[in-house]
């Protein structure tokens, strides 16, 4: 989280990617399913393991920690730097 403050400096940023893996590439998908242990080998099967990993990392940095996709379809863990509106 250090670099990535260094890479946005004084600019406003709503998130910044920590980590991107190609979704385009099947390769990178299927080293996630097994990384991450999900059971099902499926899309929506890791998109919850990642969120549930999301989540407990959010919780021991104490920064809102997600995933998501990038304009490019790569799937990213982003550190969101401004705290959502209710």
């Amino acid at each position: 989280m250090a670099n990535a403050r260094k890479r946005v400096g004084d600019r406003v940023a709503d998130r910044v990617v920590l980590e991107g893996y190609q979704a385009g590439d099947i390769d990178e998908i299927i080293d996630l399913l097994e990384f991450y242990d999900t059971e099902e080998k499926t899309p929506g099967a890791l998109q919850d393991k990642l969120e549930a990993l999301a989540h407990d990392v959010s919780l021991f940095v104490k920064e809102i920690i997600e995933y998501g996709y990038d304009d490019n379809g790569n799937l990213c863990m982003y550190w969101r730097m401004k705290k959502p509106v209710d």
